[in-house]
């Protein structure tokens, strides 16, 4: 089967298109790991004052995840925040996490 001049342009077209679509995806995940960095960052140092853990039976993360899952929607169950504040535990320095994993990595790796 011969390519036509159209069917180059449409190959041409396609190829600028998946091209972007994986910049966005990696800028996204990269975007989402900083924003879930300051989160856990935000977690320890409010919820925890700055300690590695959270004080017994206060329940705190439990009505951080029932306001903000009100007001936000979803994505903020307790387990999630559980989860963002132990990406803050694991990397306290953001540079040392910075493009060396995705959110996406992170959160299906051994650490849940």
């Amino acid at each position: 089967m011969e390519f036509t001049a159209m069917d180059r342009w449409i190959e041409e077209i396609k190829e600028i298109m998946i091209k972007a679509r994986q910049r966005i995806a990696r800028d996204m995940n990269s975007v989402m790991l900083d924003t879930y960095w300051q989160v856990g960052r935000s977690i320890v140092e409010n919820e925890q004052n700055g300690e590695l853990k959270a004080q017994y039976g206060k329940r705190i993360l439990a009505e951080l995840s029932k306001r903000l899952t009100l007001e936000l929607g979803r994505g903020y169950s307790k387990s999630n925040l559980y989860n963002i504040r132990d990406l803050y535990i694991a990397y306290p320095k953001f540079q040392m996490l910075s493009g060396k994993i995705t959110w996406s990595h992170y959160a299906e790796s051994e650490w849940f």
